[in-house]
């Protein structure tokens, strides 16, 4: 299944207080007119993966999974400003603790103090994410568009996208929680009108890397602490 739905009831106003509560630690905090996103969003804010990982969600998890483990994990507040068209495309990159020549590591980059790397197509394929819809997302504001079935073609160039009309709305009351590959191929729309967006985007992974690599933000979902390791 490409994408998949669950509803956090009650949970999402609490979350949103909580990070609400958040104090700016550094550089993992960003602000500016176009965005507010907290990067290593799990390592700032704890004591959030006891709300995010309940036990519905681990079960989930584990179905997909036995193994898996947060390899990321984001939050973004959109404001008004940061209204653009994003263009389709695939999540092919990944974040991780060094730079380490392998074989099938491609296309390294060095943001934010942090490398990243595009990996085997095998690792895109055995990842997922979730994608805690804050907000309510539906035509009005830019909700996401995915393309059915592109996550089992591999890596797609633009060029091979086919029919644009195929592009599924994914409309998300607020506490949605969706499910999807990273190498389904997505994109959005501007928003029409001045609401917030606010998304906790979280990728998991069941691999371990080769050659010495490591996962710059690893957290065992299964592990009764959610501990980083």
């Amino acid at each position: 299944m490409f994408l998949k739905r669950y509803l956090y009831k009650h949970g999402a106003r609490l979350i949103c207080k909580r990070i609400d509560a958040l104090k700016d630690n550094g550089e993992d905090f960003r602000k500016s007119s176009e965005v507010f996103a907290i990067r290593r969003f799990l390592i700032q804010a704890p004591e959030l993966a006891k709300d995010l990982f309940n036990p519905k969600v681990l079960s989930l998890i584990r179905s997909l999974s036995p193994y898996a483990a947060v390899v990321r994990s984001v939050y973004f507040d959109k404001p008004a400003a940061s209204n653009w068209f994003v263009a389709p495309h695939q999540d092919l990159i990944v974040q991780v603790s060094d730079r380490i020549v392998s074989p099938n590591y491609t296309n390294w980059t060095f943001k934010h103090g942090r490398y990243a790397v595009q990996p085997p197509v095998k690792i895109l394929e055995n990842m997922f994410t979730l994608r805690l819809h804050l907000d309510a997302a539906d035509e009005r504001n830019g909700a996401l568009q995915v393309l059915p079935g592109s996550h089992l073609k591999g890596i797609v160039r633009r060029d091979q996208l086919g029919n644009q009309a195929a592009y599924v709305n994914c409309y998300a009351a607020a506490g949605t929680l969706m499910l999807m590959k990273p190498l389904l191929m997505h994109r959005s729309s501007k928003s029409k009108h001045h609401g917030r967006r606010r998304i906790i985007h979280i990728e998991l992974s069941g691999d371990e890397l080769p050659d010495g690599l490591r996962w710059s933000e690893r957290m065992a979902v299964f592990d009764s602490n959610l501990s980083l390791q």
